[in-house]
C-alpha cells in the first residue's frame, strides 16, 4: 500500500516481485470504458538511495501531469513495480501495464512515467517498450523530460538520457569492484561480516584471533577426524555434542550439521582467506553468481588454526560424508510426483523417503522431509523444531491414484470443459479464490518484510552472516512456496475467465495428449511431463489428497 494523499483518488496496483493481479472479463471491460491515463513507477533499492526516487513521489508527479493535462481522477490507474531492475525486461507490473493496453486501456490516451529510465536503463529495452506503447494507440508522456516522438532533436535527447544511465550504472558497479581490489591487494578485506573462529578488525580491515571460537573449531576438527572418546561421531552428533557441552554456535541458539558442514569446508582455516572466487552475471536482468577460474582468486593472509595435510584429511572424509549421505548417496528416484508433492500436516516438501521389504513385495514410501532433526539447542541438546510426525505415503498407491485420476479428466474433455464452464458461473468459487489469493499475498507480504528486516538486521551487525543465511534459507523456501501457490491460483482464476476460444484451445490440448497417451508405451519421463502439464501441486494428508490442477483445487 502507498501512504500518499492520492490513494484514495485514484486506483493503484502494487505489484511486489509477484504474479500480477487477475482480473475478470467484467473488470477488464469497465477499465477499458473508463480509463485514458496509465501511470508506470518503478523503484529498486539503489534508485531510492542514490537519486530519491520512491514510489509514492513518482505516483504523485505522474498524477500531477495527468491532472495537467485534464484528466479526471476516474480516467488515471496507476501500477506500480517495487524492487525491481531497470535491466529486467520480464517485470511483472511492466508485462501487466502492456498488457491492459493491449486490451484497449487507455486507447488514445496516455501513458506517464517519471523518466525514460523508469522503463529501462537499457537504450535498446526502453525503446522497444516506447515502440510497443505506441503500437497499441497510446501516447507517452514523461514528468522529467519535454518528448515529442515526431521530433528528431527530442528523440536523439530521449537515447542520450537513456544512454547516460546505463553508463552511470555501469560506472558504479565498475568503480567499486576497482575499490574492493586495492583493499585486497593492500591485505585488507572488504565488506566482510563474519567467520566463525575470527573476528574482524575494522581499524585494520582484517581476521584477528577469536580464542573461543578457535577452541570450538578445533574440537570440531578432532572429533570429526578422530572421533570423541574414541567413538566416531557424524556430522548431526558433532552438532549435538557441541550443543550438549554449551559452546556458542556461529548463529543464534543452536548447532545444525549443516553449520558443522559449511565449517569444515571453508578453506580459511588454512591461513588464507580468498577474495574474488566467484562474480555476479547479469543477464536479461537475472542476477546468477558465477564461480571464477582459481587463478582469478586473490588472497590475504589470516590466522592459521590447521596446516594443509588436515585439511585435505577432512576434505577425503567429507568426500566420502558426500557420497554417503550426500547428492552422490542413494540414487535419485525418478518418482512420477517427483517435485510436485507438499505435506498436509506442516506444509512441508515431500520427497522419495526409503523403502521397505516382506517376503513378496517391496514398496517404496513418499515421506515429509520435516521428519528430520537438523539442529540443537545449545546446553539441552533437544531438537531446534519438532519434527513431523506421520506416517509415510506408498508411492505406488499415490502415484495410482493421482495418475488415473488425471486419465479420467483427460478422457472425458467435454465433461471437463463443462466443468470449467459452471466455475465461471459461480461467483462464490471465484470469491474463494480470491479470497485465497488474498491471503496468500498478505502472508507472502509478510515474509518478504521479514526477509528485508533480516537483511537489515545484518547490515547493523545485529546478527551473523550465519545467522542470516539460516534464516534466509527458510523464508527463502516460504516465500517459494508462496509463489508457486499464489501461481497456482492465479492459473485456476485465468482458466476460469477463459473465453470460448481459450476453452477449444484447451481441450485442443486434452485431445493431443490423449492420442499420446493412447498411441505410446509410456515411459515414467513421459508420464511425469503429462501429469506436469495439468498438476501443479499435490498436497498429502494422513485421510486425503488435494490436487491443485489448471482448472481448480480438487
Amino acid at each position: 500500500m502507498l501512504s500518499t494523499p492520492i490513494s484514495n483518488k485514484i486506483r493503484i496496483f502494487v505489484i511486489k516481485d509477484k504474479e500480477p493481479p487477475v482480473l475478470t472479463n467484467n473488470e477488464i471491460e469497465h477499465l477499458t470504458e473508463s480509463i485514458r491515463v496509465v501511470i508506470y513507477a518503478r523503484v529498486s533499492t539503489t534508485d531510492q538511495a542514490e537519486r530519491g526516487y520512491s514510489l509514492e513521489s513518482q505516483v504523485e508527479k505522474c498524477y500531477e501531469l495527468a491532472k495537467k493535462n485534464g484528466y479526471k481522477d476516474d480516467e488515471i490507474l496507476a501500477i506500480v513495480e517495487a524492487g525491481k531492475s531497470g535491466d529486467d525486461p520480464n517485470r511483472p507490473a511492466l508485462n501487466f501495464a502492456l498488457q491492459l493496453l493491449e486490451y484497449g486501456v487507455a486507447n488514445g490516451g496516455k501513458f506517464i512515467c517519471l523518466h525514460p529510465d523508469r522503463f529501462s536503463r537499457s537504450s535498446y529495452q526502453g525503446t522497444s517498450v516506447m515502440y510497443k506503447i505506441w503500437s497499441y494507440g497510446t501516447d507517452i508522456e514523461y514528468v522529467e523530460m519535454n518528448f515529442d516522438p515526431d521530433n528528431p532533436e527530442s528523440m536523439l535527447m530521449y537515447n542520450i538520457q537513456l544512454a547516460i544511465a546505463q553508463y552511470n550504472k555501469s560506472k558504479i558497479l565498475a568503480n567499486s569492484r576497482r575499490g574492493r581490489r586495492q583493499k585486497v591487494k593492500r591485505g585488507e578485506i572488504p565488506g566482510l561480516a563474519y567467520i566463525f573462529g575470527y573476528d574482524f578488525d575494522k581499524e585494520n580491515d582484517t581476521l584477528i584471533e577469536n580464542v573461543d571460537e578457535k577452541e570450538c573449531y578445533l574440537t570440531i576438527v578432532d572429533w570429526f577426524l578422530n572421533g570423541k572418546d574414541r567413538t566416531p561421531m557424524t556430522l548431526s552428533g558433532i552438532a549435538r555434542e557441541l550443543a550438549k557441552e554449551g559452546y556458542k554456535p556461529p548463529k543464534g541458539k543452536a548447532w545444525y550439521a549443516t553449520t558443522i558442514y559449511r565449517i569444515l569446508r571453508n578453506p580459511v582455516y588454512m591461513g588464507k582467506f580468498y577474495y574474488g572466487k566467484t562474480e555476479v552475471q547479469q543477464k536479461n536482468g537475472e542476477r546468477k553468481q558465477v564461480k571464477k577460474a582459481e587463478d582469478e582468486w586473490m588472497i590475504v593472509p589470516v590466522p592459521k588454526y590447521i596446516d594443509e595435510v588436515t585439511w585435505i584429511k577432512i576434505q577425503e572424509k567429507l568426500d566420502e560424508h558426500d557420497v554417503i549421505y550426500g547428492n552422490g548417496g542413494r540414487p535419485t528416484q525418478n518418482y512420477l510426483l517427483k517435485g510436485l508433492l507438499k505435506c498436509g500436516r506442516c506444509g512441508g516438501n515431500v520427497a522419495y523417503g526409503g523403502h521397505s521389504k516382506t517376503k513378496t513385495h517391496h514398496y517404496r514410501y513418499y515421506a515429509c522431509t520435516n521428519k528430520k532433526v537438523y539442529g540443537w539447542e545449545v546446553y539441552t541438546g533437544l531438537p531446534v523444531k519438532q519434527p513431523c510426525r506421520g506416517r509415510n505415503w506408498r508411492s505406488d498407491i499415490i502415484d495410482h491414484v493421482i495418475w488415473y485420476w488425471l486419465l479420467g479428466k483427460l478422457q472425458n474433455p467435454n465433461q471437463l470443459i463443462e466443468s470449467i464452464m459452471k466455475q465461471q458461473d459461480d461467483p462464490e468459487e471465484i470469491k474463494k479464490l480470491k479470497d485465497r489469493m488474498y491471503k496468500l499475498d498478505s502472508v507472502l507480504r509478510e515474509k518478504e518484510d521479514e526477509r528485508q528486516r533480516n537483511i537489515l538486521a545484518f547490515r547493523k551487525g545485529w546478527i551473523t552472516e550465519e545467522e542470516m543465511d539460516v534464516t534466509m534459507k527458510k523464508l527463502d523456501a516460504d516465500i517459494k512456496s508462496l509463489k508457486d501457490e499464489m501461481g497456482f491460483v492465479s492459473n485456476i482464476l485465468k482458466n476460469m475467465s477463459l473465453k470460448s476460444d481459450g476453452l477449444n484451445e484447451l481441450k485442443e490440448s486434452i485431445e493431443i495428449y490423449n492420442e499420446i497417451i493412447n498411441k505410446n508405451v509410456l515411459t515414467v519421463e513421459l508420464k511425469q511431463q503429462i501429469v506436469r502439464t495439468f498438476i501443479k501441486q499435490v498436497t498429502l494428508k494422513d485421510d486425503s489428497i488435494e490436487i491443485f490442477s489448471n482448472w481448480g483445487v480438487n
